[in-house]
């Protein structure tokens, strides 16, 4: 199976800026960017196969993250992880997003390298999209 990172955000210079991020960190690979809710959703529809690590925004106009995520669920897409990454600072969000199997992470905006990376230490289950540390 192969392993995808895919960027989920309506700010195309916020995708710019993280995706720069992601190649100063230890995550593999080149994102996939969507700005566009659903092209991502139809994307991962698409290739079930791919297994997919999800930087996903929960603040986007025509479907937020949190619909996003139930649409994922009732696909019964398996082969997915999703972190969240947001500028809202409500602990209710913090909450809800720890209703969601498919969460393994929480940052908020900006992103820093050092938080990309702690992700990792911090959940076993996404250490397939990192580097080995030598």
């Amino acid at each position: 199976m192969s392993k995808h990172l895919l960027l989920i955000d309506d700010d195309e210079m916020f995708l710019f800026i993280q995706k720069r991020l992601i190649s100063s960190s230890n995550l593999i690979g080149d994102p996939i960017c969507f700005t566009d809710v659903l092209a991502a959703l139809e994307h991962i529809k698409n290739n079930p196969e791919q297994i997919s690590l999800i930087f996903l925004d929960i603040n986007m106009p025509i479907m937020d993250g949190w619909d996003f995520m139930d649409e994922l669920k009732k696909n019964d897409l398996k082969n997915v992880k999703v972190v969240i990454v947001t500028s809202s600072i409500n602990q209710d969000d913090r909450i809800r997003a720890n209703n969601y199997d498919i969460v393994v992470g929480f940052i908020e905006k900006p992103v820093k390298v050092e938080s990309l990376n702690a992700l990792e230490q911090n959940n076993p289950g996404i250490q397939q999209f990192y580097t080995a540390q030598g």
